[in-house]
């Protein structure tokens, strides 16, 4: 498998990250060109660029990180408030609709996780010597379906119960602190 670059970049700079695929793309494009010294327009060459990053190069992008979101905010865009009202637009459309199929796919999805969580820990306890012979390949396959239930499933929670954005800013400080002296 290739080398991820918009993966590594979301994770360098996640606002930029997430613009580089927007409607900003070319300002977030020029942006990170800028910061590692390439044409931001050429894909291939931002990818072999930040593959190669330095650590200054790494820092550069942070600082354009940093300053796009003030560029935005400028601009009247704030991405906290989209995510805020995109959540609200969504719950607001549901109890206008009052449609259950949102509700049965989300029960579906968090079912589904539990049923084969469970599956997955009776084969393991009651067939161990089954359990044994699957390859490689079919492990995988059970992961990805697996990784992908918890996935929806915590999104599906998620919607019901609150967003993430609560958690989220517990993670941020718990960091904070871990690197207080």
């Amino acid at each position: 498998m290739g080398f991820d670059w918009k993966a590594t970049l979301g994770a360098v700079a996640p606002l930029l990250g997430t613009a580089i695929g927007g409607p900003f793309g070319a300002i977030a494009g020029q942006a990170i060109g800028a910061a590692l010294g390439v044409d931001g327009h050429d894909e291939a060459a931002l990818s072999a660029a930040l593959q190669k990053a330095t650590p200054e190069q790494l820092l550069a992008i942070k600082q354009a990180d940093s300053q796009f979101k003030i560029d935005m905010a400028k601009l009247g865009f704030r991405p906290e408030e989209l995510a805020v009202e995109d959540r609200k637009s969504a719950r607001e459309r549901e109890i206008a609709l009052k449609d259950p199929t949102v509700g049965r796919l989300a029960w579906t999805i968090i079912g589904g996780f539990f049923v084969v969580s469970a599956a997955q820990l009776v084969a393991l306890m009651g067939w161990p010597e089954m359990v044994a012979k699957i390859p490689g390949q079919g492990w995988l396959l059970i992961g990805n379906i697996s990784g992908y239930l918890a996935s929806e499933a915590k999104q599906a929670a998620a919607y019901y119960f609150g967003s993430s954005v609560g958690s989220k800013t517990k993670d941020d400080a718990l960091a904070t602190i871990a690197k207080m002296p």
